[in-house]
C-alpha cells in the first residue's frame, strides 16, 4: 500500500481519478463520434487497450464484439483489467485510464496509427464524446468484483 502521489507514472498519472480539462479538450478537439473516426475508431481504441492488457501477460487475448440492433456495442475481453491497487489508507483505487490522458498519446503527430489510419488517443478519448462505458474488475487480490461506470468520461458509480 502506497500513497497515490508515489505511484510511478507510466501511461497515466495516478494522483487523480478525473482530469476535467483533458476530457473537455477531447470533446472540443474531436466533437462527436463521427468526427472522431466513428464508432469503428472507438472500437479500435478499446481493442488496442485490451490487446495491451493481454500482451502484458505474455499471451494473446480474446475479445467478443456484440452489435445490438439499436446500435449499442458491447466489447468484452479477457484482459487483466485495469490496474487496481490499495492506497495508504486501504482504499481500492483503479488506474485512471478512462478519465485522464494516456501520456503516451498526447501528441497526435507521434501517436501510433490504428488500423483505420487515425492516431491512437487512448481509452480516455472514447467516453468523452458521448459514449457511456461500464467496466468490471474481478480481483482475486481484493476478493471481490468492482463495478464502474463512466458517463461522457466522468466516473459515476462504484457498485
Amino acid at each position: 500500500m502506497t500513497d497515490r502521489s508515489s505511484r510511478t507514472v507510466t501511461t497515466h498519472d495516478w494522483r487523480t481519478d478525473l482530469d476535467v480539462e483533458h476530457l473537455a479538450e477531447v470533446r472540443d478537439r474531436l466533437g462527436d463520434t463521427e468526427a472522431a473516426g466513428g464508432r469503428r475508431h472507438l472500437i479500435l481504441e478499446i481493442l488496442a487497450y485490451a490487446n495491451e492488457e493481454a500482451e502484458s501477460q505474455g499471451r494473446a487475448g480474446t475479445v467478443i464484439i456484440t452489435v445490438f440492433p439499436h446500435g449499442r456495442v458491447r466489447v468484452a475481453d479477457d484482459g487483466r483489467g485495469t490496474d487496481t491497487r490499495r492506497d495508504s489508507r486501504g482504499r481500492v483505487i483503479r488506474k485512471p485510464v478512462m478519465a485522464t490522458a494516456d501520456l503516451r498519446f498526447r501528441a497526435e503527430a507521434t501517436a501510433p496509427l490504428l488500423p483505420d489510419g487515425l492516431p491512437r488517443g487512448g481509452m480516455s478519448t472514447v467516453p468523452p464524446i458521448g459514449v457511456d462505458l461500464a467496466g468490471q474488475v474481478d480481483s482475486e487480490t481484493y476478493g471481490s468484483s468492482l463495478h464502474y461506470r463512466w458517463e461522457r468520461g466522468c466516473p459515476l458509480v462504484v457498485i
